[in-house]
């Protein structure tokens, strides 16, 4: 099942980031609801002292759309934003990622065309200390997300093009780069925790999130073959 989100105080969290350097490839599942008008965090690494550390991916409602973005804040601030938006009232794959300090890379349901691309100098450290679900969780934390997430996924690597495709075509995050995959949850909403299936985070449930019905839409053949 997926996370339904309030919009308002829900949202999963472990007081460690997974990973503290790069590279990093996030990746997860969307519903967006058609009313939505406020920036979304869909996966977040934090400094939960700072309020300029953050590194993410989230739906950025901004004049002329809804668009993706990956968000990496450190000494420096830079975004990748999508020119392709949303598609609202379904289900949407975000994937984003830095190879390097100086690489930054969002796509929206696979369209490589249309990714978002970024290059101020902006990096993960030991600082990092939180990984989020749901928003963002610096300082003052912000940006929580209204509407379904499932199937959240990191890797230590930068998926490729072909990689991320295969992602928003349905391929479990499992079968891409499993010696490379750090954290996957694929389920949450009904528990007040839960594990992640790779490196055993227990990522505990505050505020409102149910469990929804709706399933990104994952072949799960494929999971059941690997």
């Amino acid at each position: 099942m997926a996370g339904d989100f309030d919009g308002s105080t829900g949202y999963y969290e472990t007081s460690s980031a997974v990973l503290t350097a790069l590279p990093i490839t996030f990746s997860a599942w969307h519903w967006v609801p058609n009313s939505l008008t406020a920036d979304s965090i869909l996966i977040s690494q934090t400094d939960a002292s700072a309020g300029n550390k953050s590194c993410s991916i989230r739906n950025r409602n901004v004049a002329g759309g809804s668009f993706a973005e990956y968000f990496m804040r450190n000494t420096a601030f830079d975004s990748a934003q999508t020119a392709n938006t949303w598609d609202a009232d379904r289900w949407n794959h975000v994937c984003g990622f830095s190879s390097n300090a100086t690489t930054h890379v969002c796509v929206l349901n696979g369209d490589w065309a249309n990714r978002g691309t970024a290059s101020t100098s902006g990096a993960l450290d030991g600082t990092f200390d939180r990984t989020s679900i749901g928003r963002a969780s610096d300082l003052t934390p912000s940006d929580y997300t209204d509407g379904l997430i499932g199937e959240c996924a990191i890797w230590n690597v930068a998926l490729s093009q072909s990689e991320i495709e295969a992602l928003a075509g349905g391929i479990p995050a499992l079968q891409i780069r499993p010696a490379s995959l750090q954290f996957y949850l694929p389920v949450f909403g009904a528990a007040s925790t839960y594990k992640d299936w790779i490196g055993g985070l227990t990522m505990t449930k505050a505020g409102t999130v149910n469990a929804s019905d709706e399933q990104p839409p994952i072949i799960r053949d494929a999971l059941v073959a690997g």
